[in-house]
């Protein structure tokens, strides 16, 4: 058995050596698309949250529409509660005349 000579031994730590500067230069490539696809994620996800808050209500804005809400339809029943009234008042008055008409004949 003849024992392998330096320069052998040489060859394949340098074949071992690029071997493992191959893998790690796969794996920071991998590891950098990752960054930067997460990057675009979070400029998007950013972006949506800027529009969210663009179109938020807050709590002070919905209680005052509630109110305008709530004035007008206060506001419209007191309209159809004065409209009942007077249309009941102006039925009695015509049946009034009506009535008094036929007592008159």
């Amino acid at each position: 058995m003849t024992t392998p000579s330096p320069d052998a031994n040489a060859r394949i730590n340098l074949i071992w050596e690029r071997v493992a500067i191959g893998l790690l230069t796969i794996l920071l490539s991998i590891l950098f698309m990752t960054y930067q696809s997460q990057k675009a994620d979070i400029k998007e996800l950013q972006g949506q949250v800027t529009a969210l808050q663009m179109t938020k209500v807050s709590k002070e804005d919905l209680r005052e529409v509630e109110q305008r809400i709530n004035v007008k339809m206060d506001a419209m029943a007191t309209n159809l509660i004065s409209m009942g009234a007077t249309n009941k008042a102006d039925i009695l008055s015509r049946l009034d005349f009506l009535f008094g008409a036929a007592k008159g004949k």
